[in-house]
């Protein structure tokens, strides 16, 4: 997916910084369209065959991408389907990826996001 407008990641004490204290650090909450002014702001959703998260259009400066894992030390990115998006009608988008393949060896799944220039 590509933003339309390049929205640059420089909240006060850089990426890491978490300004509302809720433990998800600003280029997160920049990837997914979320406030880093406000608790409580969930970017991602994992059920029992899903994995659901919110991706900011206009972050193109950061890239997201799903990983999984079957011993939380080892993480390359995951296979998985796309289901599904839903425009919000407020610069992003709520993606739905199948979670876990028939067969699939992983037990663990997570977001990586990382600045890209």
């Amino acid at each position: 997916i590509e933003g339309t407008a390049k929205t640059p990641i420089k909240p006060p004490g850089g990426p890491d910084a978490d300004l509302d204290h809720d433990g998800v650090p600003a280029l997160v909450e920049h990837a997914v369209g979320t406030s880093d002014g406000t608790p409580g702001s969930s970017p991602l959703w994992i059920g029992h065959d899903s994995i659901v998260f919110r991706r900011n259009l206009a972050a193109d400066d950061a890239r997201i991408t799903v990983e999984v894992s079957s011993d939380l030390a080892t993480w390359s990115p995951a296979d998985l389907e796309l289901e599904s998006q839903v425009h919000g009608g407020d610069g992003t988008v709520t993606e739905t990826w199948a979670a876990f393949a028939a067969g699939a060896t992983y037990r663990f799944v997570r977001l990586r996001i990382q600045l890209v220039e």
